[in-house]
């Protein structure tokens, strides 16, 4: 099944947006400009905003959702955690998806090289030609059913301790927004 890549750009920038964007400064709905391009505000409670109360989730909480001992099974994918539980039969302890748990591995997603070595990469490891193929898991697992977002994993490559964007994810942000014009 093939996820819909332009307007899950659109969802990004949205997102993305909201990270800088105080309530104050826009009406739910209203779009406005800003460096990423024209932004709409979420009418959606369920907006995914620091300024929502988002959750950060520390990599030492992450390697601990592996699906042993009764834990849950966590992935992350460009920082963003879900909680893949339900998928347990694909990404448990000695399923063939194990190596995506428990971790963040974005770049393992485009490079099939499924490591430790390789999840620990930059995303200026990600081309721009390989970006869209990371933001469709990114969307697969922001959209399946079964599976539920965590948080903003607290990694220099992603998300401060506040959950705020760091310079690299800004970097990526400016890299995602111009490759779809």
């Amino acid at each position: 099944m093939k996820y819909p890549i332009l307007s899950f750009y659109t969802l990004l920038v949205v997102i993305f947006a909201s990270t800088t964007l105080s309530d104050s400064q826009q009406e739910p709905g209203e779009c406005i400009s800003s460096p990423e391009g024209e932004v709409c505000r979420s009418e959606n409670k369920d907006d995914k905003s620091p300024s929502q109360g988002i959750r950060v989730v520390t990599r030492e909480e992450l390697e601990s959702k592996t699906g042993e001992n009764g834990s849950e099974v966590w992935l992350s994918v460009l920082g963003e955690v879900f909680d893949v539980t339900e998928g347990k039969s694909h990404y448990g302890k000695g399923m063939s998806y194990q190596s995506l748990a428990a971790t963040d591995c974005s770049v393992c997603y485009v490079s099939g090289v499924f490591t430790a070595e390789e999840a620990a990469k930059h995303t200026d490891e990600i081309s721009d030609a390989m970006l869209p193929a990371v933001l469709e898991w990114l969307s697969f697992y922001g959209t399946h059913d079964s599976y539920k977002f965590v948080g903003y994993l607290i990694d220099p490559r992603f998300y401060d301790d506040k959950g705020e964007p760091t310079s690299n994810m800004i970097g990526l942000r400016k890299r995602i927004s111009s490759i779809q014009k």
